[in-house]
């Protein structure tokens, strides 16, 4: 049966597995009743963004479940149908054929360097006129790097979804598991995924990172990101030190650079930067991609004497304390007394904590018998400090009323 995982990352750019179904078939019915469900699930609340095969029935029922989503196509399994669709003219291909595709697809950084690698990589291999490339060709805004540099993929592109599916479950299931079997497997999937998290944590929480520049922003930056993201931002910094940057606009309000490697100075990307507010946008669109700051910006920062990341180029997800500063939903049983948004706010982190308590008290018999009682004794001393709060006001109120009857006698 086809098997239809739904995967995100969390903050160490790590696979998580949010839940799957099995299909009966791969039509346009099921894929919606597939979508429908999980919207369900999420509360209603749709994905930012959704990436899927490439596949006419799974794009028209996205369209018609998540029509605020964007959508986008895995590159990887566009070329993993490649031998299949141009398969009476793949072997006859040069074998150079594939990587030029993947360099066509991967290393245009404008639309107009894609648009020309696309024509001649036809002519040279003599493949117009071919009906699946041409599909892709139209569809190219859904799955082609530069056309997609605007939307926010918190590294999916890299991580590769078809990729992610078969790790996560690499050594638990495979075509010829059970349904039965693949319960307990998914089980053991996950318990296996949760503690390379719990790795990550500790390595992120415990370990110090190895500085490679004394830049107060690589420092800062290892205070704030795990230890995954700031490897992926001090990649960036390390760069920056080989960039060269120069003005080339200044309208007073603000200023437009030209960055480019000491080495490759023909070739540049241009940085656009406000500096009364710090807000600078680059044409590499690395930042709006990924949600980490460009080398070509870190450049231009330190031009100009910014050498500490603004806060707005530092995105929760990819924090040390992503998890603690997620938003949970209020329960909707639950009578909160201070709706306001301080009292949703105080709610929610107690709800943090007690799910927190409740996962740690699963470890073993002793962790759950401890953890059972504190929540207990927590809870008698909510309830007594409660009584108490109630009792001072009742007392304040009657002194209150003593006061103004003394008065008006």
């Amino acid at each position: 049966m086809p098997f239809a995982p739904f995967i995100g990352v969390n903050h160490h750019r790590q696979s998580v597995l949010f839940g799957c179904a099995l299909l009966a078939d791969e039509t346009e019915s099921t894929f919606i009743w597939l979508f429908t469900t999980w919207l369900e699930a999420m509360s209603g609340c749709q994905p930012g963004l959704i990436m899927t095969d490439y596949d006419s029935a799974i794009s028209r029922a996205v369209e018609s479940v998540f029509p605020k989503s964007r959508h986008r196509y895995c590159k990887r399994h566009i070329l993993s149908k490649m031998p299949k669709e141009i398969g009476h003219v793949f072997s006859s291909l040069p074998k150079t054929f594939q990587v030029e595709f993947e360099k066509c697809i991967n290393n245009s950084e404008t639309p107009e360097e894609f648009e020309s690698a696309w024509q001649l990589l036809l002519d040279k291999c003599s493949l117009r006129g071919n009906e699946w490339l041409q599909s892709l060709y139209n569809d190219r805004k859904l799955w082609v790097s530069t056309y997609a540099r605007d939307t926010f993929f918190a590294g999916m592109y890299s991580i590769q979804p078809s990729k992610s599916v078969s790790s996560l479950f690499d050594g638990y299931v495979n075509a010829g598991t059970t349904l039965q079997d693949l319960a307990e497997q998914y089980e053991r999937a996950l318990d296996g995924r949760y503690e390379k998290e719990v790795r990550a944590e500790f390595e992120t929480f415990y370990t110090k990172p190895v500085l490679k520049t004394p830049l107060p922003m690589e420092k800062q930056a290892a205070e704030v990101y795990t230890r995954k993201l700031f490897l992926v931002f001090q990649d960036e910094i390390y760069e920056s030190l080989l960039l060269a940057v120069k003005s080339s606009l200044d309208d007073g309000l603000s200023k437009t650079f030209e960055v480019a490697r000491f080495d490759e100075e023909h070739k540049f990307f241009r940085v656009g930067l406000n500096i009364a507010d710090q807000i600078a946008s680059c044409s590499c669109k690395m930042f709006e991609f990924e949600g980490i700051l460009c080398r070509h910006v870190i450049a231009v920062f330190k031009a100009t004497n910014i050498f500490l990341l603004p806060q707005h180029y530092i995105l929760k997800r990819w924090t040390k304390n992503a998890k603690e500063e997620a938003k949970f939903d209020i329960l909707p049983s639950v009578e909160i007394h201070d709706n306001s948004r301080k009292g949703k706010k105080q709610y929610n982190l107690l709800y943090q904590e007690a799910i927190k308590c409740a996962e740690e008290g699963m470890a073993s018999d002793h962790s759950f018998n401890v953890a059972l009682n504190a929540l207990r004794e927590a809870r008698i001393k909510i309830v007594s400090a409660k009584k108490n709060a109630i009792n001072v006001q009742k007392l304040e109120t009657a002194s209150s009323t003593h006061y103004t009857d003394d008065k008006t006698t």
